[in-house]
C-alpha cells in the first residue's frame, strides 16, 4: 500500500514538474515573440522595406507613377514609446510628361486614395508595425496623412486570397503581394471616397510629431508620482 502511495506521489510530482516546465516554456515563447516583434529594423532592413514600399506605389510598367514619385521611405516614429514606423511618400505631379495628356490627370485626393489602397495591402504584408501614411505633393504644397490601420478598414480585401505577412528580405513573397497591390481598383465609388476624405488629416508630419511628443510628455508627467 505504501508503494502504491509512493508511486502515485511520484507521478503527481513528475506531472507537476512537467506542467510547470510547459508553462514556463510557453511564457518564454510568448515573451520572446513579443520581444522579437519590438526589435527595431536594421538599416539594411529599413532600406529593403523602403524599396518594397516604392515598388508597391509604382510598378515597372506604371510610367506616370514612376515619373512623379520622388520618395517612398519607411521612417521610425521617434515620439512613440514602442518601435513603430511611418510611411512617408512624396511626389511631384509637375514631373509628369505625356505628349497626349498634358497635365497629370489625378488630383491630390485621387492620388491619396489610390496609393492608400495599396498601403492597406502593403501593411498587411509586413511583419513590422506601422503607424501613419503621409503623402506630400511637392508641386502644390499639400500634405495629408491617415493611420495605416484606417486604410485597412477602408480597403478590406478578401482575406482568404491574401498571402501571409513576410520578412523584409523575402523577394518571391514580395512579388506575390505586389501583384495584388498593383491590381487594386483605380476607381472609387462616391460612398467609399467620402470615407477616405473624412479620415484625411491635412497637416505635415513635423506638426504631428510635435503634438505626439507633447502628448507623451503630458502622459508621463501625469503618471509620475
Amino acid at each position: 500500500m505504501m508503494m502504491v502511495i509512493h508511486r502515485s506521489a511520484t507521478h503527481l510530482a513528475q506531472g507537476a514538474v512537467g506542467t510547470s516546465l510547459l508553462t514556463a516554456l510557453f511564457i518564454m515563447s510568448v515573451f520572446c515573440s513579443k520581444a522579437d516583434a519590438q526589435l527595431p529594423l536594421t538599416p539594411v532592413e529599413l532600406a529593403s522595406a523602403s524599396a518594397y514600399l516604392r515598388s508597391t506605389l509604382a510598378a515597372a510598367d506604371e510610367r506616370a507613377y514612376l515619373q512623379v514619385l520622388t520618395q517612398a521611405s519607411v521612417v521610425a516614429d521617434s515620439t512613440d514609446t514602442s518601435v513603430v514606423y511611418d510611411l512617408v511618400v512624396r511626389y511631384d505631379p509637375e514631373r509628369f510628361r505625356d505628349p497626349h495628356m498634358g497635365l497629370y490627370p489625378l488630383t491630390f485626393e485621387d492620388q491619396f486614395i489610390q496609393w492608400g489602397k495599396r498601403i492597406a495591402l502593403f501593411t498587411r504584408s509586413t511583419q513590422w508595425p506601422s503607424q501613419r501614411f503621409y503623402l506630400q505633393d511637392l508641386a502644390h504644397g499639400q500634405t495629408a496623412w491617415i493611420h495605416t490601420s484606417e486604410t485597412r478598414l477602408l480597403y478590406p480585401p478578401d482575406k482568404r486570397r491574401l498571402p501571409g505577412s513576410i520578412p523584409t528580405d523575402d523577394r518571391p513573397a514580395q512579388r506575390r503581394w505586389l501583384r495584388l497591390m498593383h491590381a487594386t481598383e483605380a476607381a472609387t465609388d462616391l460612398q467609399s471616397m467620402t470615407r477616405w476624405l473624412r479620415l484625411m488629416r491635412r497637416e505635415p508630419r513635423d506638426v504631428v510629431l510635435i503634438r505626439s511628443a507633447e502628448q507623451v510628455a503630458a502622459r508621463d508627467s501625469t503618471n509620475t508620482p
